[in-house]
């Protein structure tokens, strides 16, 4: 997936791409301090010096503190295109620095929820100057949440659901933001106290 999205998106692969040791396993030769001679790369931000970009991340806190309005205020920014803005808002006290597609699932809240929501946090309307770049999918409107990982007790697997959304998601040219929320809700194995599920 990583391979074909940096084909998609014309970005090579890094000089320090993990090194398959065979059988053997690791081999503490490749990984000398010359390895690591030179600048590093700089790192790509979506918000400047809070959010990385094409990084995995979680946003974990006590429930009802705001985690979905701000994962949906974030999406709304990155896909009006806010980059341009004089004083555009601050996300977890980062300025946004990119803009494109964004993609929200949600398993908690409903249509009616997320049109309310919207209204609150964007009384101007932003979200239609790019209409087609914000996605924001109420799962229980639209056929129930579906898993996109799975355990048979002793194994994890990627589901067919998984599958297609990847599929969908890879065919976004300009995507820069996927929210899933809550991680739980698409996932059939206990995130809580197995970190390999999480």
């Amino acid at each position: 997936m990583t391979a074909s999205g940096r084909a998609k998106w014309d970005i090579a692969n890094p000089d320090h791409g993990v090194i398959d040791g065979g059988a053997g396993g690791l081999h503490l030769a490749d990984w000398t301090a010359d390895r690591y001679a030179g600048e590093a790369e700089p790192i790509q931000w979506l918000c400047k010096g809070t959010i990385p970009l094409g990084v995995p991340g979680l946003i974990a806190a006590m429930g009802g503190i705001g985690k979905s309005y701000l994962a949906l205020d974030l999406a709304l920014q990155i896909a009006a295109g806010v980059t341009g803005l004089s004083r555009p808002k601050l996300i977890l006290g980062g300025r946004i620095e990119t803009e494109g597609s964004a993609v929200v699932l949600t398993a908690e809240d409903g249509f009616d929820a997320i049109h309310r929501r919207f209204n609150g946090i964007d009384p101007n309307n932003i979200r239609l100057c790019h209409p087609n770049r914000l996605m924001v999918v109420p799962l229980s409107d639209a056929g129930g949440t579906k898993p996109l990982v799975a355990s048979d007790g002793r194994n994890l697997t990627t589901t067919p659901f998984y599958a297609s959304l990847r599929d969908e998601l890879m065919a976004i040219a300009d995507l820069r933001l996927v929210v899933i929320d809550p991680l739980q809700a698409f996932v059939m194995a206990d995130v809580n106290a197995d970190p390999a599920a999480a």
